[in-house]
């Protein structure tokens, strides 16, 4: 969670709403649904505002990953270079800004989502299970979304298609949180992340994985606790019969009147919660 980002987190988490069938209640909890292959690397191109590259690489069916980003935005006629590293584990998920040379982490939203859970009561458990079943492994990304389970296939893998009040729309790699392709419509832009290729055979660098030791990182106190409260009120939520008729109830309110222009700052709710790995 980006500093200036975690403001939104609640809204983010409590996000889905009006889904088809994706996953069963018997299929597992939404955070530990492994991807279809033990390890990998998904290269992705930027288009847009924003140009560039980034490579999605993969351990142990998603519980480790790194995201690492080199792109390019123009603003107000500067060109800003960027180099983003973002390492996850199963307790932490470490952002470096490689260029400033400054990072920060933060716990892994699924270490809270089981902490969370396990306090529940058995029925209260049970519950919580079937609602989640009928959001999805992406684990309330996108508010007011509407997602199609099976529905794409990108480079031999089926996709989930998500889509948010025609603003942006996205084909998620079956059963996980894990994009291959997003667009999202900016003032007027499309801006897009596709995966172009996805590399099962070379080797996975083991030393991507390991934290930087040469930037200075600490927990981002204020962020670790709005995510804290965050994940602990959708859980609360969750846990109820009428917990999906609520989260669709939250969402709508971000969702923009069809006679204005959506600003994406104040009205899209930010991309806060991909990393929720197992």
């Amino acid at each position: 969670m980006q500093v200036g980002l975690i403001v939104p987190v609640l809204v983010v988490s409590l996000a889905m709403g009006s889904i088809s069938s994706v996953v069963r209640a018997d299929e597992g909890l939404p955070w530990e649904h492994r991807t279809p292959f033990r390890e990998g690397a998904i290269h992705y191109e930027m288009s847009g505002t924003q140009q560039g590259t980034e490579i999605l690489y993969i351990k142990d069916f998603g519980r480790f990953r790194v995201k690492q980003s080199q792109s390019t935005m123009n603003v107000l006629g500067r060109t800003i270079n960027a180099r983003t590293r973002e390492v996850t584990t199963p307790e932490w998920v470490f952002r470096y800004d490689l260029n400033e040379r400054w990072g920060e982490k933060n716990s892994n939203p699924a270490r809270l989502y089981q902490q969370e859970y396990e306090q529940l009561s058995q029925g209260e458990q049970k519950v919580f299970a079937a609602n989640a079943a009928q959001i999805g492994p992406s684990l309330f990304e996108n508010a007011g979304s509407i997602v199609r389970s099976r529905s794409g296939n990108m480079l031999g893998f089926i996709c989930d298609q998500v889509s948010f009040g025609g603003f942006s729309s996205s084909c998620l790699l079956h059963d996980t949180d894990i994009p291959l392709k997003v667009e999202a419509r900016v003032m007027g832009a499309i801006n897009q992340l596709k995966a172009v290729r996805i590399d099962l055979v070379s080797p996975v660098p083991e030393e991507l994985f390991v934290p930087l030791t040469d930037i200075h990182t600490a927990v981002n106190e204020e962020a670790e606790a709005m995510l804290r409260q965050a994940i602990h009120q959708a859980v609360q939520v969750l846990k109820q019969p009428d917990g999906i008729s609520t989260l669709q109830k939250q969402a709508r309110q971000f969702l923009p009147r069809e006679d204005e222009e959506a600003v994406p700052e104040q009205r899209v709710p930010t991309r806060l919660l991909r990393r929720t790995v197992r």
